[in-house]
């Protein structure tokens, strides 16, 4: 009895999403997609499924037999039948996956890999107003993206609750890059730093080298 009525819950999480894209949290949307990469990595190399790797149906490899329901499934087509253009594709598998994964993540045969939820960050993304796509290698956001890479490169990445808040500087440029959009190559360079763990001190110096290679991009300070 307990598997529908996770089912539901998870159900209503992405029937409860607005699709609306929102540019000024892009470095905690990509923060949860490298969160998202690195959980997925761990279960692809569990699951001896590395060349599935980023997007696969994690339920699907362990418990084959029980799913989510026809109406539940259902109810997603729907939603994204009306839903825009750029969920479809891999967004709209992520949402299906985490139904069935909602309907078996307790089951034994799942706990007992003791790896955390795969679809939690994606889906906590999608309800921050997070939309990305793929393309040759990349994972771009309207005002940033960052390289893939390769499946074993998120082995050993810190996990989302040891990496801390963003810091101060991260929140500042991040609204910048969401005002001005004069230079893709510039924001998408800042942001993929931006991504990483890295020191203040550090940071600044990136940043700044990165603004003063593009003359059309302007900081915005504010008068005192």
């Amino acid at each position: 009895m307990t598997a529908p009525i996770t089912v539901n819950s998870a159900r209503e999480r992405i029937l409860a999403i607005k699709w609306d894209p929102d540019d000024s949290r892009v470095s905690s949307h990509i923060t949860l997609l490298r969160e998202y990469l690195r959980r997925a990595a761990l279960w692809a190399k569990a699951l001896n499924c590395t060349d599935e790797w980023p997007f696969f149906d994690v339920a699907a490899h362990i418990c084959p037999l029980h799913r989510a329901g026809d109406a539940q499934v259902e109810a997603l087509g729907i939603h994204f039948s009306a839903a825009p253009f750029y969920t479809a594709g891999i967004i709209e598998k992520t949402c299906e996956w985490f139904l069935h994964w909602d309907a078996v993540k307790i089951r034994p045969e799942v706990t007992k890999f003791a790896l955390p939820d795969p679809y939690e960050p994606l889906i906590k993304m999608y309800e921050n107003g997070g939309i990305f796509s793929t393309e040759h290698g990349f994972f771009n956001f309207e005002v940033g993206g960052f390289t893939r890479g390769i499946c074993s490169d998120y082995y050993n990445l810190a996990p989302l609750t040891a990496q801390g808040k963003p810091t101060k500087l991260r929140r500042s440029v991040c609204s910048f890059l969401s005002q001005d959009k004069s230079s893709t190559k510039s924001r998408s360079g800042i942001c993929s730093f931006l991504s990483q763990d890295e020191s203040s001190t550090k940071s600044r110096r990136v940043i700044f080298s990165v603004l003063s290679q593009d003359e059309s991009i302007k900081l915005r300070g504010r008068r005192r």
